[in-house]
């Protein structure tokens, strides 16, 4: 079982291995095959079972009460012999976490991004044949799909009727591997713009929009304050959730991140968004290497073949 890569809000809401245990239940898996899955099968990959595992002296006291099992509700955790969980709610203490002031600010480009900088440049055509990432909804995979773009005024331009937006990922850590251009279908926006300083292996600036003027604010708002999640429309932020640790964490509670997150959802979701978690699937545009078949870097367009090559965006 794997609860990686999980959002937020899922996390809060539906639980993180709790939930797989669930799942795993309701499609008929037997209740304590699916807890063996979740627990003592990975002590023992781990070789940690001479530390946990059992209730017994010197093994550490680290237990759940659940109601029943098929629901898997927990009521009591217990971690090291200490109670944290008690009728369902948290009752410990935890300390509040300080960061080295290297953590901050490390969301940094070489210059401000502009709108000409995230658009395609075309000479002498009317019309150019582009590769497109193409993102279904719940799904960290993308395939590669082909499209037929207008080019005005020497630039690509995006198709909002057949859901074709430019996509952009620019480097953050001032390596100068510059700015990758793409496009993407399945995010179905009408207007605006979202970005994350959050992707798996790059962790560089990742922006998706229905133009290039809100795209480059909402990049350059996220190198401003540090790196976070951000929606854009008409030139106007509609919500932000900073990530001001190293641009991938935050250091405030939990309650006022959630707000945020809520927000930035709802916002997406008005601007015609379609997808439950955007900003995953943004995430999972990238160059995560593990997941095929095609995804865009900071250098360009990768396909996910053996071995992995760059390509352009134009078809000949």
């Amino acid at each position: 079982m794997c609860a990686d890569v999980a959002s937020p809000e899922k996390l809060v809401r539906e639980g993180s291995v709790d939930q797989n245990i669930r799942v795993a239940i309701a499609n008929g898996v037997p209740p304590i095959k699916a807890i063996q899955m979740a627990t003592i099968n990975t002590a023992e990959v781990f070789f940690l079972q001479h530390d946990i595992g059992v209730v017994a002296p010197g093994r550490y006291a680290d237990l759940l009460l659940v109601d029943d099992l098929p629901s898997f509700s927990i009521d009591t955790t217990m971690f090291n012999g200490e109670i944290l969980v008690e009728g369902g709610r948290f009752v410990g203490e935890l300390p509040r976490t300080t960061y080295p002031a290297s953590f901050y600010g490390t969301v940094q480009l070489s210059e401000p991004v502009s709108a000409d900088s995230l658009s395609l440049k075309i000479e002498d055509r009317d019309s150019v044949d582009v590769r497109v990432i193409g993102v279904t909804d719940g799904s960290l995979g993308t395939h590669e799909l082909r499209a037929t773009l207008k080019v005005v005024g020497g630039e690509a331009k995006p198709d909002l009727e057949n859901d074709v937006l430019p996509l952009a990922m620019i480097d953050r850590f001032r390596k100068g591997t510059g700015t990758g251009l793409g496009y993407v279908t399945g995010f179905g926006l009408k207007r605006g713009a979202i970005a994350s300083s959050v992707n798996a292996v790059c962790e560089n600036l990742i922006v998706v929009g229905t133009n290039t003027e809100d795209m480059a604010i909402a990049v350059n708002h996220l190198a401003e304050v540090g790196g976070g999640k951000i929606v854009v429309a008409d030139g106007e932020i509609l919500a932000l959730a900073e990530l001001k640790v190293l641009g991938l964490l935050s250091d405030d509670p939990l309650d006022v991140m959630m707000e945020k997150f809520d927000k930035a959802l709802a916002e997406i979701a008005g601007l015609g968004c379609g997808l439950k978690s955007p900003f995953a699937q943004l995430e999972f545009c990238c160059a995560c290497g593990e997941i095929g078949a095609i995804k865009l870097s900071e250098e360009g367009l990768v396909l996910l073949e053996h071995p992995p090559r760059i390509v352009d965006v134009v078809l000949s």
